[in-house]
């Protein structure tokens, strides 16, 4: 079993039991820190960090398969399956930007527009543009 599949594998496992854990804490007042922090306390670290990783990025933990079919469906009920390609790449690339270079989707071409693009950003941010 690859890396990524024994990934997936334990962030659905973990997913499940995290959306369980998450699912018992009713309503939490995060302007109260001392409620925020009761509660959180309770929780397990795992849980925390995958609450805080889906506020940053609500795409994480969802299969490829589920995200490509929803995408899919999306596609489809906005007339936009003429760009199928582009939305795929664009959901799959939203998911998991810091690791691009492995998305077999996207091919040399659209790697080397995301390189330059974030060296761009690299340099605008540091204003040491050549």
């Amino acid at each position: 079993m690859s890396t990524e599949a024994k990934r997936n594998d334990s962030d659905k496992a973990s997913a499940n039991y995290n959306e369980e854990k998450v699912a018992e804490v009713k309503h939490v007042d995060l302007n109260n820190n001392v409620q925020a922090r009761s509660v959180f306390n309770k929780l397990p670290d795992t849980v925390i960090f995958n609450v805080l990783h889906r506020i940053q990025n609500p795409l994480h933990g969802i299969s490829k398969t589920d995200l490509l079919e929803r995408v899919e469906k999306f596609t489809e009920e906005k007339g936009l399956n003429d760009r199928l390609d582009i939305f795929r790449k664009g959901a799959l690339l939203a998911q998991n930007q810091r690791d691009f270079e492995s998305i077999p989707e996207l091919t040399e071409e659209d790697k080397e527009v995301i390189r330059r693009e974030t060296t761009r950003m690299i340099c605008l941010r540091s204003q040491s543009c050549s």
